[in-house]
């Protein structure tokens, strides 16, 4: 069972965005220049039990090299983005 689930704490765009406008003054929200620090980040698997930090970052690592691409490969493409993901 290998579920990475980044939770549903992202708002996409801090410009123009009606749900960033909306949720602002809760404080809910850190700037997106703060989700780089993947030593700021915690995972759970399945089971809910914490993976090691040293594991986190190897994580994230290859979720910025998958999803560092070029605009172009994704601009064709007619399936979700968890799809193409894994086919990376």
């Amino acid at each position: 069972d290998n579920v990475v689930d980044v939770g549903a704490q992202w708002v996409h765009g801090e410009t123009d965005n009606a749900v960033y406008n909306l949720v602002k003054s809760f404080k809910l929200l850190e700037s997106s220049h703060k989700i780089n620090d993947s030593a700021k980040h915690v995972f759970a698997d399945s089971t809910g039990e914490i993976v090691p930090q040293s594991e986190s970052s190897k994580i994230w690592d290859l979720y910025y090299a998958i999803s560092d691409l070029d605009e172009e490969d994704l601009k064709d493409y007619r399936i979700s983005y968890g799809n193409y993901f894994e086919k990376r």
